[in-house]
């Protein structure tokens, strides 16, 4: 039986860390370090915190909406019980947790179960979120100790494997949170860009293209820049953003498509956050006349200062509490 003692918690459900009274009573699921469930009472205590009904809700705490299936539940929790026995065990904890926090927190709908994240806070959930907005130092706080540690359930290999992966995929996260707040602005890859247009692709115009904008991200920002050696070592790669931010450490990628049409030229910059590998920033330079140098220069500075000012007002400021050392 897991039961400890705790002062009340605080539930930090916003990036600003405003508090309301509501949310403060809600019961927080503490899923780093020993696990347990923290009320304003203390912690709970009993058949609720069992090494089961914790493993149940730290699988719905992690799942992407909260919800899983009622099978795949019973097959990682209780992989030797039948059907019937399962659907038992399964119906019994979340009964046992309702009541133990006195709230529905989980629910059975059709042949899913779903944690409800309005009544059961998480720290699990705090660090997603502290991770989607580059919080790193909340993402640190949180993280102050292995996924579920010291949890295990004999016969349950399957879910000792998803816990271990999970547990690695948080400790990813804290490596580069402590990264992050190691190189102050967090670091940007420019790739290669492309070329776009029909016939033969004269690479070096894309290329000369994506060396100024990263000799312009030098000259007009702060943000620290990978090399055009490193970065050209992953022209026509198969890894995706995450991979390449994880193998360059950076936190964004710029990747450019040029297109050319006679003496009309489209330069289109993509930002990739290599944390989610989801497209949060666009933009596009046009250049009319004859190609020349000083022309390119002009695009990749355009490229830089609109590329710096999404990063200073989206990011940077939450990198650090001093910020202003690394005004763009």
């Amino acid at each position: 039986m897991i039961a400890h003692t705790s002062r009340p918690f605080i539930a930090v459900e916003s990036p600003a860390r405003r508090l309301s009274i509501a949310t403060s009573a809600l019961p927080r699921l503490r899923l780093f370090g020993a696990p347990r469930i923290d009320t304003l009472h203390g912690s709970v205590t009993g058949r609720a915190v069992q090494r089961h009904r914790i493993a149940l809700l730290a699988l719905l705490a992690t799942a992407r909406r909260g919800t899983r299936s009622r099978d795949e539940l019973i097959d990682l929790l209780w992989p030797d019980a039948n059907l019937e026995r399962g659907r038992r065990l399964l119906s019994d904890s979340i009964y046992r947790i309702n009541r133990a926090v006195d709230a529905p927190v989980l629910t059975t709908r059709a042949d899913v179960v779903e944690v409800d994240r309005a009544l059961l806070a998480s720290d699990v959930v705090d660090v997603e979120a502290a991770v989607a907005q580059r919080d790193w130092s909340r993402v640190i706080e949180l993280h102050d100790a292995p996924f579920l540690d010291g949890l295990y359930l004999p016969g349950a290999a399957e879910f000792d494997h998803w816990m271990e992966g999970e547990r690695a995929r948080f400790r990813r996260c804290a490596e580069k949170a402590q990264e992050a707040l190691r190189h102050g602005a967090s670091a940007v890859a420019v790739l290669p860009f492309r070329y776009l247009s029909a016939g033969d692709p004269p690479r070096e115009v894309a290329d000369a293209l994506t060396e100024e904008v990263i000799a312009a991200l030098g000259r007009r920002t702060r943000i620290p820049v990978a090399s055009p050696l490193s970065s050209f070592a992953f022209r026509d790669t198969t890894l995706n953003a995450v991979e390449i931010g994880e193998r360059l450490r950076v936190a964004w990628l710029i990747e450019g498509t040029v297109r050319q049409s006679g003496d009309a030229l489209r330069v289109t910059t993509r930002l990739t956050d290599t944390t989610t590998g989801y497209q949060v920033w666009s933009h596009s330079a046009d250049r009319t006349g004859a190609p020349s140098f000083s022309a390119d220069v002009a695009i990749a500075n355009e490229i830089a200062v609109a590329l710096g000012e999404r990063l200073q007002a989206a990011y940077l400021p939450r990198t650090s509490s001093s910020s202003h050392d690394r005004t763009l």
